[in-house]
């Protein structure tokens, strides 16, 4: 018992019960919004039950998205590398065949 009091008292920094969802942000919505949301919500659900379910919603839909565009970020800078390394390695293999012809008096052929 001593020790879950002491979790308890080091969770809530020494007094009652551990909170949960304490984090606050205070809004303010256009004329007319908590009428919308009362109508579409469900039984036993409240105002904030929805507007934190919404919140979680948007931004697991953005970090999916965010993912997504890091994901083509990643593959555009890979394709564009392999594209710099083979015009590189085309520079190279012409520079090659233009000192083979040199050596041996043929013109270089394009």
């Amino acid at each position: 018992m001593v020790i879950r009091t002491q979790a308890v008292a080091e969770a809530t920094g020494g007094r009652g019960r551990p909170k949960i969802n304490f984090e606050q942000m205070p809004a303010r919505f256009p004329e007319g919004t908590m009428d919308r949301i009362d109508r579409v919500l469900k039984d036993g659900e409240t105002r904030a039950d929805l507007v934190r379910d919404s919140v979680e919603a948007t931004i697991v839909s953005r970090e999916r998205v965010a993912e997504r565009r890091r994901i083509a970020a990643e593959a555009k800078a890979t394709r564009e590398a392999e594209e710099k390394k083979a015009q590189a390695k085309a520079k190279r293999d012409a520079a090659k065949a233009r000192k083979a012809a040199a050596v041996n008096g043929t013109p270089p052929a394009e």
